[in-house]
This record gives C-alpha cells, structure tokens and sequence, in this order.
C-alpha cells in the first residue's frame, strides 16, 4: 500500500520543532507585555485628563469670582449710599456666578477699604464691614436668603448705609474706597487634588462723588 493511502486518522503528526514552539511563545509574550504597557498608559492618561479638567474648572472659577468682586464693588461705587446699596451689590455678585455649578459662595464682605485693600476700623475699633452669608440674592430690594426665602441681616453690620447713610463718604476728594471680598469654596470634579478647594478674591473701587449726598 502506498504511504499516501494510509487513512488520515492513522498519520501521526511530527512534532513543531522547537524554534517554531519558542517563537509562538515569544509572540504571544509580546502580545501580553503591548497590552499591559496600554493599560498601564491608558490609566496614566486618564488620570492627566481627570487633573486637567479639576484645574481648569479651578481657573474658570477663579476668574468668575475675579469677575463678580469686581462687579459688586463697581455696583457699590455707582449706587452711593442708598440705603438697598449692600442689596444691590449682592444682586449684581449674584448674577455674575449663576452659571457655576461646583461654586459655593460662602460669604460676601462688603468693607471700607484702606489704602492697602484691606477692610479699616470704625471709630469704635470695629472693622468698618458688612458680612453677609453666600446663599442671599437681592429680591425687591430686599437681602433674602436664596435657601429660606426669608429677610438677611449682615453680621457684623458695621458699614451698613441702611443703618447710616453718612458711614460712606462721597465727599469730592475725601471720598471712601467700597469693597467686596468674596469667600468661595470649589468641589473639584475628580477629587485628584483634594475634594474641595478654599480661597477667597476681592475686589476695591473707590465711591463715585455724584453716587449719592453724604455729610
């Protein structure tokens, strides 16, 4: 019977030499070492990702807050010292920051600004200051609490033209620095630098002559 008749079943298949074993195995080697180096990768690339939105979300808050200070104070400055003033520079922070979602607007100061910036003290000693919590809105004229809906007083109230419209001074020349500070905390995205970050910005702007009378 010829070798080629032997029925297929009866063959017996030679062994793969030994090199053709090694580089089977050499190549399915390469092919777990490429996909753990992707996945080592992949994870380094999320977490630089993750990072690069927690701080740009960073910045954009800190440039809203830069906005919104400014925009209180240059409020402030303009209305004089009416006695809605301190409401009608919480509105205008309120409007500047609707459209931040991670913020959280702790306090809202509203002070009489030395040379420095910096809030100065009554002739009691007290800092000449308006602290408001960050969850009020000027509704009617009104500070009212954006959580209860219910009227807001400042605490300290030492700077308030609803309680003396003489405290700022619009004097030509002598005129008073307003100020608001605004004290904010950020819920970053990811958590990669820490669940929340605390800062606060302020801005000063000195009180228009024409804003309002004062002796």
């Amino acid at each position: 019977m010829e070798p080629n008749s032997m029925p297929a079943m009866r063959r017996r298949r030679l062994p793969a030499p030994r090199a053709a074993r090694a580089s089977r195995f050499t190549r399915a080697g390469a092919r777990g070492q490429a996909i753990i180096e992707f996945a080592f990768f992949f994870v380094v690339i999320m977490f630089l990702l993750a990072g690069v939105v927690d701080i740009g979300g960073l910045l954009n808050v800190h440039l809203a807050v830069v906005y919104a200070s400014r925009q209180g104070a240059r409020t402030g400055s303009a209305v004089g010292p009416i006695p809605t003033a301190d409401c009608a520079i919480i509105g205008a922070v309120h409007s500047a920051l609707l459209s931040q979602p991670n913020l959280t607007l702790n306090t809202i100061t509203i002070y009489k600004a030395g040379s420095n910036g910096q809030p100065t003290t009554t002739s009691g000693g007290a800092l000449a200051e308006d602290v408001y919590p960050g969850a009020v809105d000027c509704v009617g004229g009104v500070i009212t609490s954006t959580v209860s809906g219910m009227p807001v007083t400042a605490s300290p109230d030492n700077w308030d033209p609803a309680v003396d419209a003489t405290l700022r001074v619009i004097t030509p020349f002598a005129e008073d620095s307003l100020g608001v500070q605004l004290r904010y905390t950020y819920t970053f995205h990811f958590s990669l630098l820490g669940a929340t970050f605390t800062s606060s910005d302020n801005a000063v702007f000195p009180m228009e002559p024409s804003g309002g009378t004062s002796s």
